[in-house]
């Protein structure tokens, strides 16, 4: 089998000023995380650490990160193996901006079956008032060994809190974790759909739960087309960390399945809540070149007619925020091998009679020929079929959404998704 790489990464994020960073260390998921610096929230490894299952070895290199404003204290995003940071890094000196990339083949990593993954960013000092954008991280894994494609490790990323209650509560295939307009996860499961852009095994489903404060098991199921797949996970009363389904299930998928994940937390006799930072699984293509990435709002995102276009990382994370407030870095990630990619698509839960999305695919901050429409007051995935992009290692990559029609806020938006695929 010939190997191919896939990607690893983690969205971007803004920072207005009004989250003041100390001096120390910030993680980060892997697996198509949020960024390590999205508010401070991720300061314990442990939580956002995954763990590799397949193929059996690997090597991880081109590390890619960056900034957009100076952050005036130095900063280090490194690959930390088991809890150690490893010589894949990049650093951000305290005036420098701009995208930062180790491509240095000394300093790839290889790692085996077992090992346990994150991103980790160093703070030299402290900044009390930063105002900038971060770029999305992004890396490439490449399998070596010869009988199986490179997996994916992919994840929706919290942190997200989960009440008991009479109805299930879904979550998205990948993104952002919980729905933000609710503070739960999502009582409708077409809201957490994400489209399936390959056919491949979804299989290793995990999570890492903060807190439990439930007296009763709580059930996670994977989802295909509506119906429970062959994953499961049991969190026992009051227990919580790191949780992996064992049994070695998995389902096949297609393309056009729509993936999501269940919890089943009933109400009756149960406690407060139970804190999530992610839930997600590994995803091998039936086709080895084949990868997915994208990101998801978590929920229904509002995004009005008119005015500046709005952007969403597609490394992670994935809520969409207005140019004329964010600046487009947060939604920008560089690709770390050529590739071609298609299959660009948008997901709308409903729309005013005359209004729509467009979202197009940027290279190097232009457009690109990958667009798509949702069609005035339609809803539903919608999917450029005829058109593609040729990237190299080194161009950059976000998704711009544009909104048509009449209404201040006439759209609601929920996902992106692409499928890559690697040069020969």
């Amino acid at each position: 089998m010939t190997n191919y790489p896939t990607l690893l990464g983690a969205g971007g994020h803004y920072s207005d000023a009004s989250k003041t960073y100390p001096a120390g260390n910030y993680y980060c998921n892997v697996g198509l995380g949020r960024c390590p610096m999205f508010t401070g929230q991720f300061m314990t490894e442990s939580w956002v650490t995954q763990t590799v299952r397949v193929p059996a070895t690997g090597i991880i290199s081109y590390l890619s990160w960056g900034l957009d404003t100076a952050f005036h204290a130095g900063l280090t995003l490194a690959l930390n193996v088991n809890s150690s940071s490893s010589s894949l890094a990049v650093f951000i000196g305290a005036a420098m901006t701009g995208l930062v990339t180790n491509n240095n083949s000394t300093d790839n990593i290889t790692v085996d079956d077992g090992y346990q993954l994150d991103f980790v960013a160093n703070a030299s000092a402290a900044n009390s008032d930063y105002t900038g954008g971060f770029y999305c991280i992004s890396a490439r894994f490449d399998s070596t060994d010869s009988t199986v494609g490179s997996a994916q490790i992919i994840a929706a990323v919290g942190p997200s809190l989960i009440y008991p209650g009479a109805e299930l509560k879904y979550v998205s295939f990948l993104g952002i974790l919980g729905n933000p307009m609710l503070v739960d996860a999502d009582p409708t499961e077409s809201n957490q759909r994400f489209k399936c852009l390959a056919d491949g095994t979804w299989q290793n489903m995990a999570c890492y739960v903060e807190t439990n404060e439930f007296n009763r098991t709580t059930f996670i199921y994977n989802r295909v087309n509506g119906s429970d797949g062959s994953m499961a996970i049991s969190i026992p009363a009051g227990t919580g960390g790191y949780v992996e389904d064992t049994s070695g299930a998995s389902d096949s998928v297609s393309y056009d399945d729509l993936l999501d994940y269940v919890f089943v937390a009933p109400d009756s006799g149960n406690g407060d809540s139970l804190k999530m930072i992610w839930l997600g699984a590994q995803f091998v293509a039936t086709n080895p070149a084949l990868c997915i990435i994208g990101g998801s709002s978590g929920g229904p995102a509002p995004l009005g007619a008119g005015g500046s276009a709005n952007f969403s990382p597609l490394f992670g994370g994935g809520e969409p925020a207005n140019a004329g407030t964010y600046p487009q870095t947060r939604a920008t990630g560089l690709i770390p091998y050529a590739l071609t990619a298609s299959h660009l698509t948008s997901h709308v839960t409903s729309a005013d009679d005359s209004d729509y999305a467009t979202i197009t695919l940027l290279k190097n901050g232009r457009t690109t020929m990958l667009s798509i429409s949702s069609g005035a007051g339609l809803t539903g995935f919608f999917t450029d079929l005829i058109d593609t992009a040729d990237f190299t290692a080194g161009d950059t990559c976000a998704n711009q959404i544009t909104v048509t029609g009449e209404s201040h806020t006439s759209v609601y938006w929920v996902s992106a998704g692409l499928l890559l695929e690697a040069s020969a």
